[in-house]
This record gives structure tokens, C-alpha cells and sequence, in this order.
């Protein structure tokens, strides 16, 4: 288990003895024509042949982003690289002063971060959510599909609280529980269980362990023998899954967090929240509601048990559950599959979820190549039209076309771009939404190659006569895993210090990630006491981990735009009431939130 891995996985390496490179002189990059520009831009390429920038999809993107942008035409130089060995071919060309005018970031390395420092990307914090006044009077964002950006994503990015790029978005709320549904129905109606299915996305910790305890002694596979249990944990190589998530709803941080007895950010080992989940699921164990072979149960052999109908429980991604159900009507076909985001600690208190840290590289507007401040204001523009929901099509699956066909294939109806039929689809779903068949084409698939790499993810407002693409399935579990993701959002807890980093931790990781990694998996798993588990932590604390704590807060201190407790509170509630989930919410924060809303949100 990686227990401290998560303190700076957006660092990646050392913050001293770094040279700053690239960032005196003039950028070979052409310079911008506002009016006809050229726009040169470095991605990573996963195919053997990429979309080349004669592609018809390129030219549909160019045209398109030239369209919203107001300006007559508009020209990309994409310039891929393979993804293999992309980050030396970033250092090469701030190296060799070659800038483009974009650049991907896939991994936030030491030249990174000192190139941030040095101001050789510009400073987009106060921008990327900009706003103006329209002809009405109305204050609307100046680029409306950045401003949809989560404000922890771009704090996640952020080197001194300062954000330097635009964040590629991935799915923040992913986490699930994967449980079998039919088992909590049958022990609810025999009176072995308080509750049906139909409450499990209201749970509480306690009836959480009551519905492990439940498939552990009620037989809930009806066979008349104790042979099956509650939660299926591969402590062998993912110990921290289960136990990440089951102390932040215990009130735990998400790896870092503030402590209010010591007035610092520390890392979750040292809150009595982890500390009563690390002895909940020794208890667990002991009694049989956990695998007793946590210790070496590996996560290759973790499906198994839940498909072998001997464990009612997983704690994982949410997507697990779809894959899950597909794979249990093959074994057993009456056997049912659900899935949910989390349990409460109690019934009045708010829920908390872990989230991932919501991005995979960021885009970065170089000084050298975007000399002025006209410049940075119109890249912005063009990022905010490549991040329209029309450019996104375009980005994931090619040219949809402008004359249809309409088929029938089932009770679908089928939208078909191209007489033949082979280059594009849209399914108009039965629940309104709208998903994409990709072609089968090799030459259609070239046009496009790749370029989802150019995606950033958002998803602002939509135009009158856009359609948003998705991925739509026929089973009830995937639907649902889709609501999961929507909903943890919510309730998020991120980590205090995922955007800081620590010099010693850099350099000692492995050995400080060790230490604790064996001593939470031998106390869970039940060999050694929690005594000993705390001797494990002043080991830890002794041999650098007390110097990460201080490093770290020392850039918490200087970060003006820090997490603190009220912050992610009002982040989440916001989110809560534009969502229209207001349970939590107190009714002076109904109004201000009402009153700060923004055109275009």
C-alpha cells in the first residue's frame, strides 16, 4: 500500500538543485496573427500514425474553433510525439528554446515546477474564471467552458498557489461499492437486515457494518451453511482502496488534511479518525467479515470471491459494478449487482467521499512563444472554443456530417452520418441522451487518431442545436454508476497538500511509503497491536517524516489560495445547491449563493 504515496503525486521529483531552462531569448515558434493564426501545439501520440494536420477532422476543428472565436481562419501545427518518451522530447524543446504557443504537461516534473517559478508559463489563475459585462448588463464569464473548471482540479495543478495550465478533466467522484444487491433484498425480507436496496444510498457507517455482518452470518446465498462473508480487501497490493475510503467517511483527510489540535496539515496517519478505521477493519477481520487472508490476498484474484458468490462487497472504482454485473449473468444469472458512492458516519452529519485528483496532464500557454498579454487572452479564447462540447465531438469521434439517415436497429433509432454508414453514428437513447458509434474504418479512424489528446474534458453550456455525446449502456448498474459519480461530487474531501511539494519526501519516498505500508497491513491484518503500529509511525516520523510534515507546511503557509475546512465546505455546498441538493445547506448560504450567480453557469 502506497499509504503516503498520494502526498505529492503531482511532484514528482526534487524542488532544489533544478536549472530553469527555455526561458530567455526568443521562442522559434511563429508569432501569433490574430486575425489568420497559426497555432503551434505538442501532444503525445499512442498510435503508430497520428492525424495529420491535412486530416478533415483537423480542418472541421480549426474551422469550428474559428467560427466561435470570430476570426477568418485558423491554422494547427500539431507536432506529436510518442507518448513513451514524451517528457524528455517537453524538456528537449524548452532546451532548445523551440516553444510551441500549447503545450501538454503529463507529468509535473522538478523542470516543471521551476519553469512555473521562473513565470516561463503564464499565471491563468485569476483568468481561466474571468469575468465581464455584456451588452445587457449582465456579468457573464469571459470564457464560459474553462470557468466550468472544479476549483480543487486547478488547485491540484497549481505550483505556490499560482495555476499555470488547464487542467485535462477525469472523473472525480469514481469511487463505488460494488454489492450484491439481491443478497441485501433477501436478508432485508427474512428480517436478518433493517434495510432494503432501496436505502443503500442512504447508509450510515453502522448499518454499512451491519450489512457485513449480515452476509457473513445470515446466509444470504440460501445454501444453509456459514460459508460466505462480508468484504472481499487485497491488502496484499491495494489495502489502501478500501481503507482510504473508509476513512475519509469516517472523518479521516483524504491523505492530507488540517489538524486543529496542532494547527498544521498532516498526513491522515496521524488523526484518530484513520486510526479507529485501521482498528474497525482489524476487527472486521478478526471476526470474519473481511477475508482472513488480507495479508497476502492479492487485487489480481480480487473479482473471484464476489463472482464465486462467497463475499457481498467491494471497495473500488464504481465502474468495478458494471463490469461485475456482466460477468455475473454468465455465472449466475439471478444473482443481482449494485452499486453506490459511500456511507455517511452517522444519519446527521454530512456524507465525505474521496475523490481522484480529477486531471491527466495540463495544457500550458508558454511566455516565449505568447509574448503579450493579447496573445495569452486570445490562446485562452481558443481554448475555451477547443473546449466546446461541438470540438469535443469532433476530438473523440470525427465528422459527424451534415445530411442524416434515419434506420431502425431494434427499438433505437439510429442516426446515420454518410449514406454508407461508415463513418458516424448517433443513438438517441431512450433516457434523452445521445451516444457516438465510432467507425470501423481505418481511414476514418486516421482522421481522427489521437486527437483526443487535445481534449480538455469540461463541459460548459451547451448551444441550442449541440448534441453532448456519451456513453450510454442498457444495464440499471451502469446508469447507476454514472448518478455515483455525479454524487460523490458533492461531498469531496480533497487533499490539503496534493499541490505541494517536499524536498525530503522526493528524495526518501520509498523508504518513508515502506514503513507504513507494512505496519498498517500487519495491524489490520492482525500481527502486530496498535502499539506497535504507533512505534512504526514515530519511525516514520523520525526518519523524514517529520521534515516532510514541516516542508509541507511550509508551503501551505505561503499558499494564499489554500484549502482550509470552511473552503471545501462552501466549494461543496455551492456545488450542492447548483445541483439542487440542499439538504446541508443553511439557508444564508441558499442566498449567497443565489446572489453569485454568474450567466453562463
Amino acid at each position: 500500500m502506497k499509504l503516503f504515496k498520494r502526498i505529492t503525486t503531482a511532484a514528482l521529483a526534487l524542488s532544489l538543485g533544478v536549472t530553469v531552462i527555455g526561458i530567455s531569448g526568443c521562442s522559434e515558434t511563429t508569432e501569433l496573427d490574430l486575425n489568420n493564426p497559426v497555432i503551434t501545439v505538442m501532444l503525445p501520440t499512442f498510435a503508430v500514425k497520428s492525424a495529420d494536420n491535412d486530416s478533415p477532422v483537423v480542418k472541421a476543428i480549426e474551422e469550428e474553433c474559428a467560427r466561435q472565436m470570430g476570426i477568418p481562419s485558423l491554422d494547427l501545427n500539431i507536432k506529436w510525439a510518442a507518448n513513451s518518451n514524451y517528457g524528455e522530447k517537453v524538456t528537449a524543446a524548452m532546451g532548445s528554446n523551440n516553444w510551441p504557443h500549447l503545450m501538454l504537461v503529463t507529468s509535473r516534473t522538478s523542470t516543471i515546477i521551476q519553469n512555473s517559478r521562473a513565470e516561463s508559463f503564464w499565471d491563468l489563475t485569476d483568468l481561466i474564471k474571468a469575468t465581464t459585462t455584456n451588452e445587457k448588463g449582465e456579468t457573464v464569464y469571459k470564457y464560459p467552458n474553462l470557468a466550468s473548471t472544479d476549483d480543487m482540479i486547478n488547485h491540484n495543478i497549481s505550483v505556490d498557489g499560482k495555476v499555470y495550465g488547464l487542467y485535462r478533466a477525469r472523473e472525480v467522484g469514481r469511487a463505488g461499492v460494488t454489492v450484491r444487491k439481491d443478497w441485501i433484498d433477501k436478508l432485508h425480507a427474512k428480517g436478518a437486515l433493517s434495510f432494503g436496496s432501496d436505502h443503500i444510498n442512504e447508509l450510515t457507517m453502522a448499518e454499512f457494518e451491519e450489512m457485513l455482518y449480515a452476509f457473513k452470518n445470515g446466509d444470504p446465498d440460501g445454501n444453509g451453511q456459514n460459508d460466505t462473508y462480508g468484504m472481499i480487501v487485497a491488502g496484499a497490493d491495494f489495502l489502501s482502496g478500501p481503507l482510504e475510503n473508509l476513512a475519509v467517511w469516517n472523518g479521516s483527510p483524504n491523505a492530507w488534511g488540517y489538524n486543529e489540535k496542532t494547527g498544521r496539515i498532516e498526513p491522515s496517519c496521524m488523526f484518530d479518525e484513520y486510526m479507529d478505521t485501521l482498528t474497525l477493519m482489524r476487527k472486521w477481520v478478526e471476526e470474519g467479515v473481511i477475508n482472513s487472508n488480507i495479508a497476502t490476498f492479492n487485487s489480481g484474484d480480487w473479482n473471484n470471491p464476489f463472482l464465486q458468490g462467497q463475499a457481498g462487497v467491494i471497495i473500488d472504482v464504481a465502474d468495478r459494478a458494471r463490469r461485475m454485473a456482466q460477468n455475473m449473468q454468465e455465472l449466475n444469472p439471478e444473482a443481482e449487482v449494485d452499486v453506490f458512492g459511500f456511507a455517511a458516519k452517522s444519519a446527521d452529519q454530512e456524507p465525505r467521499t474521496l475523490p481522484t485528483t480529477g486531471y491527466s496532464g495540463y495544457f500550458v500557454l508558454p511566455t516565449a512563444s505568447i509574448k503579450t498579454e493579447e496573445e495569452r487572452d486570445f490562446m485562452l479564447k481558443f481554448m475555451d472554443a477547443l473546449s466546446s462540447n461541438k470540438v469535443a465531438n469532433l476530438l473523440n469521434y470525427g465528422i459527424m456530417g451534415e445530411s442524416y439517415e434515419e434506420s431502425k436497429d431494434g427499438d433505437k433509432k439510429i442516426v446515420t452520418v454518410k449514406p454508407d454508414g461508415t463513418h458516424y453514428a448517433v443513438i438517441n437513447n431512450p433516457d434523452g441522451t445521445h451516444s457516438a458509434i465510432k467507425s470501423t474504418d481505418a481511414a476514418r479512424i486516421a482522421e481522427y487518431q489521437d486527437l483526443n489528446q487535445f481534449g480538455t474534458g469540461y463541459q460548459g453550456p451547451l448551444a441550442d442545436d449541440d448534441i453532448y455525446l456519451t456513453t450510454y449502456y442498457t444495464t440499471e448498474v451502469a446508469k447507476t454508476v454514472n448518478k455515483v459519480y455525479e454524487y460523490n461530487k458533492l461531498f469531496k474531501v480533497p487533499n490539503f497538500a496534493e499541490a505541494y511539494i517536499s524536498p525530503t519526501y522526493s528524495r526518501h519516498s520509498t523508504q518513508l511509503d515502506a514503513i507504513m505500508s507494512a505496519a498498517t497491513t500487519k495491524y489490520v491484518s492482525g500481527a502486530i497491536t496498535l502499539d506497535a503500529w504507533k512505534a512504526e509511525r514515530d519511525r516514520w516520523l523520525a526518519q523524514g517524516g517529520e521534515k516532510v510534515i514541516k516542508e509541507m507546511n511550509e508551503s501551505y503557509d505561503l499558499d494564499e489560495d489554500k484549502l482550509t475546512v470552511e473552503t471545501i465546505k462552501e466549494a461543496n455546498h455551492k456545488l450542492q445547491y447548483e445541483n439542487g441538493f440542499t439538504k446541508w445547506l443553511t439557508d444564508d448560504e441558499k442566498a449567497k449563493f443565489a446572489s453569485e450567480t454568474v450567466i453562463g453557469e
